[in-house]
């Protein structure tokens, strides 16, 4: 005996049609499917336009990989990519670009735009280290494990142009996350240059890149970093 097919419970609103029929729904999938595609691509494009331009190679979101171009500047490799992070009960995207270094010593520091409590907070004592420029003192807050070595970072204008620029860019310099840690080992360091929202300007992705790079090569000056070698490249760059 053939079982009986069981209907869909009527609904609220299919009692506002006539008998027999049933609601549809607005999209099929597969026009959902396209129209996300396509949306996708529209954001990509200004990317892989920049990746042509600024000889870069250009990978796409997969899974946990994120949107990204890859470069090569000498020893290092430098990702410039689209991150989402947590701000506070929200997600947030971002635009990063790091490059990974093996080093000694246990430098850290960060450094970011001045807000609006800027002034409330420098009064309290809570503006961040004496950087001993008015100019940079004015703009910046800047935290560091050893001052002397972070003042002699900024004191190099290649470093502080891009910081001064009024893009809101922030730089951070220490360990990274556990697991890299444990893959690349307690020498490795991160160095990454962040700003808010999607970066779609290519002379703001090269201001970026050079940031790092500059910052790479004034850190191997000091001794914080090795500019000998560098961690294992983690995808295959052309050429």
């Amino acid at each position: 005996m053939a079982r009986k097919r069981r209907e869909r419970p009527r609904t609220r609103r299919d009692h506002e049609l006539p008998e027999g029929h049933r609601r549809k729904r607005s999209e099929k999938p597969r026009e959902r499917h396209r129209r996300r595609s396509r949306s996708r691509r529209q954001r990509a494009d200004p990317w892989i336009e920049a990746a042509a331009a600024l000889g870069g190679h250009y990978t796409e979101a997969k899974g946990r990989r994120p949107t990204s171009i890859w470069f090569r500047r000498g020893v290092w490799e430098i990702q410039l990519a689209i991150v989402v992070v947590q701000s506070g009960s929200a997600p947030v995207a971002i635009t990063r670009c790091s490059a990974r270094a093996y080093g000694q010593g246990d430098l850290r520091f960060k450094v970011h735009p001045k807000g609006k409590l800027g002034g409330l907070l420098d009064a309290v004592g809570l503006g961040g280290l004496p950087l001993r420029n008015p100019r940079l003192d004015n703009a910046l807050v800047a935290r560091s494990s050893q001052p002397h070595r972070l003042r002699a970072l900024l004191s190099d204008p290649a470093v502080t142009g891009p910081l001064l620029a009024g893009h809101r860019l922030r730089l951070r310099f220490g360990q990274p996350g556990w697991w890299e840690r444990r893959r690349l080992g307690a020498e490795a360091r991160v160095l990454a240059a962040e700003t808010d929202g999607r970066v779609s300007s290519h002379d703001r992705m090269a201001e970026m890149v050079g940031l790092v790079e500059t910052t790479l090569e004034r850190l191997g000056a000091l001794g914080v970093i090795d500019t000998g070698r560098a961690p294992p490249p983690r995808v295959t760059l052309p050429g």
